[in-house]
């Protein structure tokens, strides 16, 4: 059991920068561009029933050289204890399993620390290697970084220090990179503690972000007198529990000088944790490579919804991509990402008619490009193909078996000049000779599936 020394360190630094990410991360993908604004919405933030255990342990297991993936262990962190004032473990669990734990207790989305995890250390795959570092061993008095106060490591030259990741990444003992800029106390080093304590500064950051100050599922006794010094959201807010009642406009500016209006806490909270719109950018980059399109953002699509009877086209013109839906709560989020709804395109079939044919969707993060196909692949089976494609989502909507009478193809184009896909419901041959001719889809793939 560790004893608390979160408060020590989130009052010393409050007021500076918390956390300088070290943005070793995978390539950045063809996404829409990130809105400064509104980086992840606080529904997705909170989203705690995202993943099960076993979703998390496979998704690391899908990486051979992932650093907690396989047979690694750690105490299973169970958050702070108000009898004993400290933070307390279980036995030792998979590392999907600590995630899990941990994203119950302070009501965290765990892809958020995946996403965290990977961008901090590359711990998830396991790209930058896999180190027992920083060696406490190696700790020394605290001296500081250079040209900067000691409060990077505890205010006092009694402070236990280490110098962070030596590494391009994969240091386990700091695995959130909380509190280590460059200099890392000691105390808050450890893996499961380093789960436990970056967990803590996202969900503490969130709900201070709109003034609140206890009450909330996460908070911890003390909590309150924490002075709060990050991005606050537009409105009369309190940064800590004394503080007077201030009006604040929700503007903030990143140390690489994009400056915005923090319209929500997971915002807020993301900027307070990497207070660089660069690294949060590289966040998105890794949460949507791995979790799908638009998953930093939330619709208002909940799962079960009816579709429409039609299925509508979206188009990017930053992307120059067309999207797909049957579903009028995707348009919150598809506009919020620059889509523009293009109205009806062709009519879906009932799931229950005996002649439904399912339609898939999968993603490519290497292109930021999607495909809907009647055939339903295995990431497995993507994989063997070769295209880059990835599963991203099951059943999206229904067409209609070939061969039955009335029907109309849904034909798909091909644009060899920027690798687009478009689907045209019974395209005539005005449509045909706009689409190769003036837009450049050269390639007439045929009827992808039918309509009635």
């Amino acid at each position: 059991m560790i004893t608390s020394n979160k408060k020590i360190f989130f009052i010393s630094i409050m007021g500076t920068f918390i956390l300088v990410a070290l943005l070793l991360v995978l390539p950045n993908k063809a996404f829409a561009a990130v809105d400064p604004s509104n980086i992840m919405s606080d529904s997705v933030f909170e989203n705690t029933d995202s993943m099960t255990v076993n979703q998390i342990n496979g998704l690391i297991n899908q990486y051979a050289k992932s650093c907690i993936g396989g047979n690694f262990t750690t105490a299973d962190p169970h958050g702070w204890s108000t009898s004993t004032n400290q933070y307390v473990y279980g036995g030792d669990v998979s590392s999907g399993q600590a995630i899990n734990s941990i994203a119950l207790n302070y009501h965290v989305n765990p892809q958020v620390l995946i996403a965290t995890l990977q961008k901090e250390q590359t711990i998830i795959s396991g790209s930058a290697g896999c180190f027992a570092l920083p060696n406490p061993s190696t700790s020394q008095p605290n001296v500081g970084a250079p040209n900067l106060p000691d409060y990077r490591c505890g205010n006092n030259s009694s402070t236990s220090c280490t110098l962070a990741c030596t590494q391009a990444g994969g240091c386990m003992n700091i695995a959130m990179s909380y509190g280590c800029p460059w200099y890392c106390n000691v105390r808050d080093e450890g893996f499961s503690l380093q789960l436990t304590l970056g967990s803590w500064l996202l969900r503490f950051s969130e709900k201070r972000a709109y003034g609140i100050v206890s009450g909330y599922q996460g908070y911890e006794p003390g909590d309150q007198n924490l002075v709060y010094s990050g991005p606050m959201t537009a409105g009369y807010r309190k940064r800590f529990a004394s503080d007077s009642t201030n009006y604040y406009d929700g503007r903030y500016t990143t140390i690489d000088g994009v400056s915005t209006t923090i319209s929500n806490g997971a915002t807020a909270s993301l900027y307070t944790y990497t207070p660089f719109f660069n690294g949060n950018n590289n966040f998105v980059s890794i949460f949507q490579n791995t979790f799908g399109f638009g998953s930093t953002l939330a619709g208002n699509c909940v799962g079960t919804e009816s579709p429409l009877p039609y299925v509508e086209r979206y188009y990017n013109p930053k992307t120059f991509e067309h999207f797909y839906s049957a579903y009028s709560c995707d348009t919150t989020f598809l506009d919020n990402i620059g889509y523009i709804n293009e109205g009806p395109v062709f009519n879906t079939t009932p799931s229950t008619a005996s002649y439904a044919v399912p339609v898939y969707r999968y993603y490519n993060p290497s292109t930021g490009q999607h495909m809907w196909t009647t055939s339903n692949e295995t990431q497995a089976q993507l994989d063997i193909d070769g295209g880059g494609y990835r599963v991203e989502a099951g059943i999206v909507f229904y067409v209609a078996q070939s061969g039955m009478p009335g029907l109309k193809p849904i034909n798909r184009f091909y644009n060899p000049k920027t690798y687009l896909h478009i689907w045209v419901a019974d395209p005539t041959s005005s449509d045909i000779n706009f689409l190769t001719n003036k837009a450049g889809y050269s390639q007439n793939e045929g009827p992808a599936f039918y309509s009635q």
